[in-house]
């Protein structure tokens, strides 16, 4: 596919389904940079170090009708501006994904899992991803908290959000009501791969 050379999550996740964590390539050049996966050129796959199933908790996602996905080339520039971050940051994001949320997922912890999401948006590299937004991503969060949401959290580099909460349909409700620029839908996580049959 072209895809998944700096981190390999969407394609486990199309082939074998459920949660992955993978700490994505060695760096065996110190003068490399990060790139995206639609220019990366590497000849092993990220490291995968968990899988599991994840719970069948109910969740939402929200489309912000008037946000574009950024295009190939602003994504490049993204990588290319942003620096590597301090050891310090890094650190934060790797405690909130592994003692967050992979124990969430091992545990079956909903709250615990909310909680880490909520922490990771506030990491230094996903706030420099939302930066990309304005405050669009900001202000839609807002909108869903207000409406009941636990956790808000930005898929990979946006601008979809995702939720949770004790009541999505009622959040999901609410929001497409009152708000013509937000559309949210209910989902569950999909344990299963993608199934490649020969006819």
């Amino acid at each position: 596919s072209g895809r998944g050379g700096t981190s390999g999550i969407g394609i486990n996740t199309y082939f074998e389904g459920g949660f992955i964590c993978d700490i994505g390539i060695k760096n065996i050049d110190e003068q490399s940079t990060i790139t995206p996966s639609s220019i990366a050129k590497n000849y092993q796959l990220p490291l995968v170090i968990y899988r599991h199933d994840m719970p069948q908790w109910e969740m939402g996602i929200c489309i912000l009708k008037r946000v574009q996905n950024l295009s190939k080339q602003q994504e490049i520039s993204f990588f290319k501006e942003v620096k590597g971050l301090e050891q310090i940051e890094i650190n934060k994001i790797l405690y909130h994904t592994i003692y967050g949320v992979v124990a969430s997922i091992e545990e079956n912890d909903l709250e615990m899992f909310s909680q880490a999401i909520k922490n990771i948006q506030s990491t230094q590299w996903k706030l420099l991803e939302r930066s990309n937004y304005g405050d669009e991503i900001g202000n839609a969060e807002q909108i869903l908290y207000q409406n009941g949401a636990k956790s808000v959290g930005m898929s990979s580099m946006g601008p979809l959000l995702f939720f949770t909460g004790d009541d999505i349909n009622g959040i999901i409700q609410r929001v497409n009501n009152s708000n013509l620029e937000m559309e949210c839908f209910p989902v569950k996580p999909n344990n299963s791969p993608r199934k490649l049959m020969l006819l």
